[in-house]
């Protein structure tokens, strides 16, 4: 059975109302309201439909209802309405842009802390400064005669270097040529991941030889090289959200929180798509549960190749309008103070 249009209506008025209140919303609360020229019967029977199909739910002996998981999808993705954050939390969100900063951690956590203040939920921020690099100069010392060390410097400074097994003997090459080949092709240039370093020494990739150079430096592109910092604020609002019945589960979703590599895969951080903003709604993830908690995430690559994932974590009946807002509010202002602080180098 389709969601017809009153079907619709009521499933977003149950939500809202719900959302509002945190009470279980009854037929006889939507006819007195928003549903004034529709029977308490007959919104009880369209009600009584939509729990059939499984987008609304009888918690416990109560004569409401409450949205399930399926229920807040339907919502997010099609019902609710859009949301203007107000003057006062537009300027409480992005004054922190006229602050000084000494590194892109302190801005990211300061937004961090702001988005969780204005919106009274926790708020989490991951920052991969290794998911799109650009390395600007690399070093080759031979240190044996099947030995070499391959030191690369990216943008910011951060130094990696690897030892890599390779016969000297057997290739037409010297390290310095090496390093003038590497520095060549592969300097100043932005690369996406490690496929990219192949296409780039194509004329040398068939070179069997050769292929511990390539292997090595490859691995200063792959994705457990990146350089996650995860920040979060908030946590004592994930306590209250969840009450002392869930104190265990919430226990789990803080452990996480602490794990960054686990959390960045166990909510797929890492494969989102960029500048897109998506929810996490209840049981849709096995960490998650279904009447406790969402996760509401935006991911953007900024113009100085930071990858950047906020998200906010709050109770399944969180006002997504407005935590959708904050955070594609906050992360259009990140380009604008990364470039800052890149300027200072």
């Amino acid at each position: 059975m389709e969601l017809g249009d009153r079907k619709k209506k009521i499933l977003k008025a149950i939500v809202d109302e719900y959302i509002r209140t945190g009470e279980p919303v009854g037929s006889k609360a939507l006819a007195a309201g928003p549903f004034s020229e529709f029977s308490a019967a007959t919104i009880r029977n369209e009600m009584y439909n939509l729990e059939e199909m499984g987008y609304i739910d009888k918690p416990h002996v109560s004569a409401g209802r409450i949205p399930s998981t399926l229920g807040y999808r339907e919502y997010v993705d099609r019902l609710m309405n859009s949301y203007s954050l107000s003057a006062e939390d537009q300027t409480k969100l992005t004054s922190l842009l006229d602050l000084r900063f000494d590194d892109k951690k302190k801005l990211v956590s300061e937004a961090v802390h702001r988005i969780s203040d204005t919106l009274g939920y926790t708020a989490i921020a991951v920052v991969c400064q290794g998911k799109v690099h650009e390395i600007m100069k690399f070093e080759v010392v031979c240190v044996a005669n099947d030995s070499l060390i391959i030191i690369a410097i990216d943008r910011n400074g951060v130094v990696k270097s690897a030892n890599c097994k390779v016969k000297m003997l057997a290739i037409p090459f010297s390290p310095e040529a090496i390093k003038e080949l590497l520095n060549s092709r592969l300097s100043g240039v932005t690369i996406a991941d490690e496929k990219s370093v192949a296409s780039l020494l194509y004329d040398v990739a068939s070179i069997e030889e050769f292929a511990p150079v390539i292997e090595t430096v490859k691995s200063f592109f792959s994705a457990e090289s990146d350089n996650y910092d995860v920040c979060y604020d908030g946590v004592s609002n994930l306590l209250r959200i969840a009450g002392s019945d869930n104190m265990e589960k919430a226990g789990e979703l803080l452990w996480m929180l602490e794990q960054k590599e686990s959390f960045i895969r166990a909510v797929g951080l890492d494969s989102s798509d960029a500048d897109v903003t998506r929810a996490i709604i209840g049981d849709e993830h096995p960490t998650l549960t279904k009447h406790l908690t969402s996760l509401v995430l935006s991911r953007h690559i900024s113009i100085g190749g930071n990858d950047i994932v906020m998200g906010v974590l709050g109770p399944t009946r969180m006002n997504y309008a407005k935590v959708m807002a904050s955070i594609d509010y906050v992360m259009r202002y990140f380009d604008k103070g990364f470039q800052s602080l890149d300027g200072k180098g």
